[in-house]
């Protein structure tokens, strides 16, 4: 799925950072991170294209963030969203969209 990288998305790092270290401290998440180039400093903010691509220097807000399974099941022809984390309130907890 086409992304758009952004470039001031500090709230969503600190989520992503959030999220990793509740995954990594879980010893029953039973989870399989990427290497370190999609995680913490890795780790790049995007937006998923879902009608059409953002034009440099447009501002906008972010209502959600996803956590998704690259590859459900061990095959990366999927995806599998297994959280959408409002950020109405900090993004601290796990919602519906």
């Amino acid at each position: 799925m086409p992304v758009s990288l952004l470039e001031e998305a500090e709230t969503l790092s600190i989520l992503h950072g959030e999220l990793h270290a509740a995954q990594t401290k879980d010893p029953d998440a039973a989870i399989s991170l990427p290497g370190p180039r999609h995680v913490l400093d890795g780790y790049r903010p995007h937006v998923s294209h879902t009608t059409g691509r953002l034009r440099r220097g447009e501002r906008f807000e972010v209502a959600e963030a996803a956590l998704v399974d690259m590859r459900p099941g061990g095959d990366s022809r999927y995806r599998e969203v297994l959280a959408v984390y409002l950020l109405d309130d900090g993004g601290r907890r796990p919602g519906k969209s």
